[in-house]
C-alpha cells in the first residue's frame, strides 16, 4: 500500500502470516539489536556469510564468484532446510517439467543462486542462507488479477499483494524454512505458469 511506512507494512505482512503483534515487536527489536557484522567462515572454497541480516555481504551464502558450490557444500549449509530445498526443486520438475536448473553469479550484492528454467523463462530462484533459503518468483500481472480466482492460500495471496512491482510482474522472495512456505512457493509457481 502506498505511504505505509515499512514497520507498519512488515507488521501487516506478518499477520497475515498468523505472527502475533507482539511477536512482531520483538522481532524488530531483535534486529535492531543485531551485532555488526562478522568475518565470514570459509565452507570448502566458498565463502559464508555469518547469519546476520545487516551484514554488508551477498544475499547468498555462497560468494566466491569462481567456484560454484557443490551438492556436498549445499546441503552442509542448508542443514534441515535442505530437504525443502530439494522438495521444491523435485516438485517443480515433476509438475511443471522438463525444468533445467542453472546456478548463477549474479554479482557481490547477491552471489550464487540456483534458477530453475522452462525454455527461456525462469521460473523460481532458489538463493541458499545459513540454515534456510530464499525462494524468489516473478508473477505476472495477468496471473496475479487471476490469483484470486485460484484460490490460493491467504499467506500467499497476502505476499504477492505486498509483492513490490516491476516490468516484468510482481517479485515475491520470501524466506523458506518450513513445509508451510514451501507449499506456497509450489502454489506461486504454479500460478505462474498457468498465465
Amino acid at each position: 500500500m502506498e505511504g505505509e511506512s515499512r514497520h507498519r507494512r512488515c507488521a501487516r505482512e506478518a499477520v497475515a502470516w498468523g505472527l502475533a503483534a507482539a511477536d512482531v515487536e520483538a522481532l524488530r527489536l531483535t534486529r535492531e539489536k543485531q551485532p555488526p557484522a562478522r568475518a565470514s567462515a570459509a565452507v570448502g572454497n566458498s565463502r559464508v556469510r555469518p547469519d546476520n541480516p545487516a551484514s554488508a555481504m551477498a544475499l547468498s551464502v555462497f560468494e566466491d564468484k569462481a567456484h560454484v558450490p557443490s551438492p556436498a557444500e549445499l546441503t552442509r549449509v542448508l542443514g534441515g532446510s535442505a530437504r525443502l530445498w530439494f522438495r521444491i526443486v523435485d516438485e517443480v520438475t515433476r509438475e511443471h517439467g522438463p525444468v533445467v536448473e542453472q546456478w548463477n553469479h549474479a554479482g557481490a550484492r547477491f552471489g550464487w543462486s540456483l534458477r530453475l528454467r522452462r525454455k527461456d523463462r525462469v521460473v523460481l530462484y532458489l538463493t541458499p542462507q545459513s540454515k534456510g533459503f530464499l525462494a524468489g518468483v516473478v508473477v505476472g500481472e495477468k496471473a496475479a488479477r487471476a490469483a484470486r480466482e485460484r484460490r490460493l492460500p491467504a499467506a500467499a495471496l497476502a505476499l504477492l499483494e505486498a509483492a513490490p512491482r516491476y516490468a516484468e510482474g510482481r517479485g515475491v522472495r520470501l524466506t523458506v524454512r518450513t513445509l508451510k512456505e514451501v507449499e506456497i512457493v509450489l502454489h506461486l509457481v504454479a500460478l505462474k505458469l498457468a498465465s
